[in-house]
């Protein structure tokens, strides 16, 4: 907590993301609810939530109390609904400023697309000339669950 917290003050643009796993043998419903609470309290900028799944031949195949399926996918939707959460509330504290993106491709919409330096990624329209690899300055002007929307003046 403590390093996470200090390199958020150093750094305030910062994306620090994390792996979760839910549903590990003997995962407690309250130990489930202390990682949600550590993190919402983290506000990570992201989540790659999944669900512990047995292995033939590990350890923990064998334990007791192995969680049953119903409880890891119930536990999984929680916490992917507050990574989502906080990956907008993250997102949304730039909204209005502009940022580098790296422009890395061109969407099937005709949008560019690409990342800023805490790796949100970000699509535009500009004209077609070929963006790829250029670092441009986006204003961020609209949060979409996939995206943020950006205007570039070129």
């Amino acid at each position: 907590k403590q390093l996470i917290r200090e390199l958020k003050l150093k750094i305030p643009q910062v994306a620090i993301t994390t792996d979760v796993m839910v549903g590990f043998p003997g995962e407690t419903e309250e130990q489930h609810q202390i990682s949600l609470a550590f993190v919402e309290e983290m506000e990570f900028a992201g989540l790659h939530v999944f669900k512990y799944s047995p292995r033939t031949g590990t350890k923990a195949a064998s334990f007791e109390n192995q969680v049953p399926p119903e409880v890891k996918e119930e536990r999984s939707k929680e916490m992917i609904a507050l990574g989502r959460r906080l990956k907008k509330k993250f997102a949304q504290r730039f909204l209005g400023q502009k940022l580098d993106v790296l422009v890395e491709q061109q969407t099937k919409d005709g949008l560019w697309e690409g990342h800023s330096p805490n790796y949100l990624k970000v699509c535009f329209a500009a004209p077609k000339d070929d963006l790829r690899g250029k670092i441009l300055p986006v204003k961020l002007v609209e949060y979409t669950e996939d995206f943020i929307l950006g205007e570039v003046k070129l």
